[in-house]
């Protein structure tokens, strides 16, 4: 290859765009070559020979075209077509007139794929078929259940990848199921639902397009519409259940100790302040529906909810997971925040008979603990249960299935946002002193500041 890309207008065969690509630059500008001085051809130049190249839109609302170079080597490039301010025709040394194209390409995204060669495959006995895996690029079109178009495209051979872009977001380079793919083209075997042809190494395969899934980031995602609002929510490795806290708006009224209101309104168009009215939920994310569920009390928030690995007598390995939750009391302004914290197990139940129900577990709550202040961060380290009250940071031991016990304690001095755990040392991060450690010894049990340092 003479590693110049040229693009041609059409009908008239003009030259309207010329760069060089062979290094890779951050953006090919307009560059004409002399024709005086072509490139001469190098064992260099015979290395990075292109198979391929492809202008193709990728997007989903506003598409944007790409520009595609696959090298022989596995080397990919991937660059954006961005308009700039016309510069009009150039005057080439033998006289021809050279057109420019009002464009630059801008680098988005350098891959570089494998280089192994696919030995002569088995494939089924079909008229036709190439049986070598060669690596193509085919773009593509689908629209999704909310009728929002997306432009992208597909590499086929080995280690396939779905190449896809968000509205928010940049290139996604996406690795296809399938070890190798053969071909690949799009159809429409039923209405309205888009589904793809594959020929891969186990056969002729169809999938469909799932319309739900956004990719908004590096990986798929699919938004579930529960109908409330969450704030916290984590997994359970171990029954493979989703534990998220929820929220729903409801009034806040004030009580004392003796549980009676103290403050009513004194007209109607005057209204209550609202709180949110927080719950525990147990998801089973086969069906999305809450099995289980524990409701907090009157004016309770969650602030940090942890799936945590503590020490226990119930197992022969000596540990198991279980919910931890830390919450906020709010009391009014002439009253401390209060808080506490709990301690959940996903228990394993006797199956529902009810068409309905069928549920298999449920939270069990095995301890609660009652705080002087608001309980902001939770976290686990060598089977302890670390906590923040305010400005202490507590480690605790789970006695007994039933019960706190507190072995060690440090003053923060002030208020503690995060903490987690890193070997034998906590992070904690705060609102005055950014980021900072403290090393932990089980053997001692003792807690002290670190000079570890990032």
């Amino acid at each position: 290859t003479t590693g110049i890309i040229e693009l041609w207008s059409l009908p008239r065969l003009s030259l309207v765009f010329a760069s060089n690509f062979t290094d890779g630059p951050p953006v090919l500008q307009a560059d004409p070559p002399e024709p005086s001085s072509p490139m001469a051809e190098t064992p260099a130049q015979v290395e990075v020979e292109v198979t391929e190249t492809l202008v193709a839109n990728l997007g989903e609302t506003m598409p944007t075209p790409y520009l595609f170079i696959l090298f022989k080597s596995g080397l990919l490039f991937i660059y954006q077509l961005v308009p700039i301010p016309s510069t009009g025709s150039q005057k080439l040394e033998d006289g021809r007139s050279h057109s420019s194209l009002s464009v630059q390409f801008v680098k988005r995204m350098v891959q570089q794929l494998s280089e192994k060669e696919i030995e002569e495959p088995q494939l089924p006995s079909v008229v036709g078929v190439d049986k070598r895996a060669s690596r193509s690029l085919v773009p593509f079109t689908v629209v999704d259940q909310r009728n929002i178009p997306k432009s992208a495209v597909f590499l086929t051979g080995e280690d396939s990848h779905w190449i896809m872009k968000g509205d928010k977001t940049d290139v996604m380079f996406m690795h296809s199921d399938y070890t190798v793919v053969y071909a690949f083209t799009s159809c429409s075997m039923w209405d309205n639902t888009p589904t793809f042809l594959m020929s891969t190494e186990e056969g002729t395969s169809l999938v469909e397009w799932i319309g739900d899934l956004s990719f908004h980031g590096h990986f798929a995602f699919e938004r579930i519409r529960k109908g409330r609002t969450y704030s916290n929510i984590a997994s359970d490795s171990t029954t493979g259940l989703i534990v998220a806290v929820s929220c729903a708006d409801q009034d806040f009224v004030l009580y004392d100790d003796e549980g009676t209101n103290v403050w009513e309104r004194d007209a109607p168009n005057v209204s209550y302040p609202v709180l949110g009215a927080v719950a525990l939920e147990l998801i089973d994310p086969a069906s999305w529906a809450t099995i289980d569920g524990y409701e907090f009390g009157t004016n309770e928030v969650v602030n940090a909810l942890e799936v945590v690995r503590l020490e226990t007598l119930s197992t022969s390995a000596g540990n198991k997971d279980f919910i931890a939750v830390g919450t906020s009391i709010h009391r009014g302004e002439d009253l401390a925040v209060r808080g506490g914290t709990y301690i959940f197990d996903v228990a394993e139940v006797v199956q529902d008979t009810e068409a309905k129900g069928k549920r298999k577990h449920k939270l069990k709550l095995l301890c609660k603990e009652e705080a002087k202040g608001p309980v902001t961060a939770l976290c686990e380290i060598n089977g302890y249960l670390v906590s923040s009250m305010g400005q202490k940071i507590f480690v605790r031991a789970f006695d007994l299935n039933e019960r706190l016990v507190g072995v060690a304690f440090l003053d923060a001095g002030t208020y503690v946002t995060s903490v987690r755990c890193l070997k034998n040392f906590l992070m904690i991060t705060d609102v005055v002193k950014s980021v900072w450690f403290v090393a932990f010894q089980a053997s001692s049990v003792d807690i002290r500041y670190s000079n570890l340092t990032l």
